[in-house]
């Protein structure tokens, strides 16, 4: 709230009462030198409604034994008249302090409407025995009309969608092939590339299937010393590489082959793998297991602790069991999954909203994906319909009812807009009853925005930001919470959001805009300055400048806003936040 005040002495209007000696006319004289003060003057609306304090000060040795004297402000407007309250002061609550002047400051408010922007807030003050008997004073105005600029806010009215689930960008999928090795070996046998695994990897690599890297790990038993089993591990996996080259060869891969990353790693000496098998098997008691993991728990080097694993009676079955599963070399290949192309999934959405293909022609994430890559709305709704018919999903539902919140936005006619709006809020309302997502909350409030109910538009935002979503969707959803807190003076609250939103210049305006209500001129203007030549902008950037005591700057800017928009002409020589600059010369040039 600006800190302005006025002081109205209220001598004139009450020097024309005609006095008489009586008790009453001698107060209400004395009265004529009392200050009434109104913060802010003038009035100013934030939120639903219209909050001043009033602080009356009267004269000292004014009030009299068995007397009151009230206060009783009221706001006119048109032919309507709002009674605000009564102030009364009672002698007995002063007779202890006779040096000291009455004083009592009280806060008043009223709702705000329309048609109550211009009025004028007015006093009427009477002096009364308590008895009953009283005498008025003419009534008269300590505060003129009411600022309004909290109106100013701008909707965002960011529509999100609901994640389609598709991933359009190259995604690697692994073939897992194994083959093993006898004891001390490195060699690649006939009988494993004969076997299925060798089988499966023949086929995989005469298929030509798009490769990008190929992991081979190569692993060795326990027995033996360092030296031995570093070289098994190396020489194991390398063999595998052999193997693979040699096969792309014969199937003509050519430059193919240049293409794909071969990554040999070794594990030496790591009892990871033996852990997992030991606890897997089914040929070991839990009680040989529990000492088996103890023995290589224990202290002293891996080859020590497996020359202690050799004088477990569970040895043999180790030897028998798990070892030779130990004389592997894992392959993972990595290929493109394959995927239809955009311009396919297109055609083929397409086809599925005029019946001309099955809806299974695209699984649901990819009809999702589809309806993303056309920018038309009619093509959206129609292919979200469709997505609909196939899933019932709380996701389709709340991208309809996005469609129609965006159709809307572009339609000129109220009554087709409307429609669409009220469709935006079905859907919605469906996607949050099958689902509660985020978005569907959002967009809700975003219907309710639209439709002017803030409170019901601020409550669904804060149930979309309890929920949550991503980046871009927390981006969003902060611009219209921000809006909407101003929309209910919570500007704080306001600033916090907006700030961490950087989505759109109505973002940085909106920002300005909290900025100016919560006094931070300065801040304000900074944040107008990176939106580009607009006419609130500027008409905002004068209202600063205004409440700063800037002429110049209210003049540049107000010519700036009048010339990209000649309506603000008329609203700023009605705008009692230039009240005191109307009749400056430098005001008259600027709305020229």
């Amino acid at each position: 709230m600006i800190k302005r005040t006025s002081k109205i002495i209220a001598a004139i209007a009450i020097g024309s009462v005609v006095l008489s000696g009586c008790t009453l006319s001698k107060m209400l004289k004395m009265a004529a030198q009392q200050k009434l003060t109104v913060t802010p003057d003038p009035l100013e609306l934030h939120g639903d409604s219209v909050q001043f304090e009033m602080s009356a000060l009267l004269p000292l040795n004014m009030m009299k034994k068995n007397h009151l004297y009230n206060v009783e402000p009221s706001y006119k407007y048109g032919d309507q008249v709002e009674k605000l309250g009564v102030v009364t002061f009672r002698y007995e609550d002063y007779e202890a302090t006779p040096d000291q002047q009455p004083l009592i400051k009280k806060n008043f408010s009223f709702a705000y409407h329309p048609d109550k922007s211009r009025g004028d807030l007015v006093v009427n003050c009477s002096a009364a025995k308590v008895t009953g008997k009283s005498k008025a004073a003419p009534e008269f105005p300590i505060s003129e009309g009411i600022i309004t600029t909290s109106l100013l806010v701008k909707n965002e009215n960011y529509v999100a969608y609901a994640d389609h689930g598709y991933n359009n960008q190259e995604e690697l999928e692994p073939t897992n092939v194994e083959f093993y090795f006898d004891k001390a070996r490195s060699v690649l046998k006939y009988s494993e590339i004969r076997g299925g695994e060798g089988k499966k990897m023949a086929a995989f690599i005469a298929d030509k299937i798009l490769t990008r890297k190929v992991n081979v790990t190569g692993m060795h038993s326990p027995e033996g010393n360092e030296e031995i089993n570093s070289a098994l591990a190396k020489d194991r996996p390398a063999a595998i590489e052999t193997y693979y080259r040699k096969m792309m060869k014969k199937y003509d891969y050519k430059g193919m082959a240049d293409s794909i990353q071969f990554n040999v790693v070794p594990v030496v000496q790591n009892w990871d793998e033996f852990k997992k098998l030991v606890t897997a098997s089914d040929k070991l008691t839990d009680a040989q297991k529990s000492e088996i993991m103890s023995t290589i728990s224990g202290g002293g080097s891996f080859v020590e602790q497996e020359r202690k694993l050799k004088t477990l009676g569970s040895y043999r079955t180790l030897e028998r069991h798990i070892y030779p599963t130990l004389r592997t070399a894992k392959t993972e290949i990595l290929s493109v999954k394959p995927k239809k192309t955009d311009a396919e999934m297109a055609s083929l959405a397409g086809m599925i909203t005029k019946g001309e293909s099955s809806a299974d022609a695209l699984n649901a994430e990819e009809l999702g994906y589809a309806a993303t890559l056309t920018p038309d709305l009619a093509e959206r709704e129609q292919i979200y319909q469709a997505l609909i018919k196939k899933t019932e999903s709380a996701h389709a539902y709340n991208n309809l009812a996005a469609v129609y919140l965006d159709m809307a936005k572009k339609e000129a006619d109220k009554t087709k807009s409307a429609e669409l709006i009220r469709k935006a809020k079905t859907n919605a309302e469906i996607a949050i009853k099958k689902e509660g997502l985020a978005e569907a909350h959002n967009n809700l409030a975003v219907f309710y925005s639209m439709t002017n109910d803030k409170v019901k538009a601020l409550e669904n935002y804060k149930k979309a930001a309890e929920k949550g979503g991503n980046a871009d969707f927390n981006k969003g959803l902060r611009a219209n919470l921000g809006a909407a807190q101003i929309r209910h003076a919570k500007y704080a609250d306001a600033k916090r959001n907006l700030a961490k939103s950087e989505l759109s210049p109505v973002t940085s305006y909106n920002l300005g805009l909290a900025q100016l209500l919560s006094n931070d001129y300065q801040t304000a203007l900074k944040s107008f300055e990176k939106v580009d030549n607009d006419a609130w902008n500027h008409y905002c950037m004068a209202i600063a400048h205004a409440r700063l005591g800037n002429k110049d700057g209210v003049a540049s800017n107000l010519k700036a806003a009048v010339k990209l928009d000649s309506s603000l002409r008329e609203k700023a020589m009605k705008d009692l936040e230039f009240k005191k600059m109307w009749s400056a010369t430098s005001f008259m040039n600027a709305i020229k």
